[in-house]
């Protein structure tokens, strides 16, 4: 038999789930980052305004982390999302753990680097501005990279430098209703 045309116009109460707007940042630049015993902006934000305090916000993106040549070996980057000055979904850890949203492991070779990806859904409950960005610290307060890996100072012409590119992903989801 012949199936009837369907037509989206009857169908009724699935207006969630839609995605409304979409914002997109990146951050090109290889940058160096010194020891540090705090979480540090890596100039990856976007800022997205909700049209409704009942709808979601996507987020996510990527980041490559690594460490910068000559320093020491094997150690992790914790990366971390905000929701203007909030850090979001830290995992509960007890003692002097890093709170992290998400780790990248760099390997035993002192120019490791990965792409960290992340993924996340928040409910602001709000239709202010809100600001979403990234934060890294480096495990034991170490010196790391972003986009990138290797001696930031080597001949930018060669392969002894890996280069990259980071970007957060924010998008508004309608709520169900």
């Amino acid at each position: 038999g012949t199936l009837p045309a369907v037509s989206g116009a009857n169908l009724t109460n699935i207006d969630g789930g839609k995605i409304l707007q979409v914002i997109q940042s990146t951050n090109k630049t290889f940058s160096n980052y010194t020891a540090n015993s705090s979480f540090r902006d890596i100039s990856l934000s976007a800022t997205i305004t909700p049209s409704s305090s009942s709808n979601k916000i996507l987020i996510k993106g990527q980041v490559t982390v690594g460490m910068d040549n000559g320093l020491d070996q094997g150690y992790g980057i914790g990366l971390r999302i905000l929701r203007d000055s909030t850090a979001l979904n830290l995992p509960s850890v007890g003692g002097g753990q890093m709170t992290t949203f998400s780790v990248g492991t760099t390997g035993s070779n002192d120019d490791d680097c990965i792409t960290a990806p992340f993924v996340y859904l928040d409910s602001p409950s709000s239709t202010s501005a809100i600001t979403y960005k990234i934060q890294a610290l480096g495990r034991d307060s170490k010196a790391f990279t972003i986009n990138g890996c290797g001696d930031l100072n080597e001949d930018t012409n060669t392969n002894a430098r890996i280069a990259s590119t980071s970007s957060i992903i924010v998008m508004e989801v309608s709520a169900w209703l």
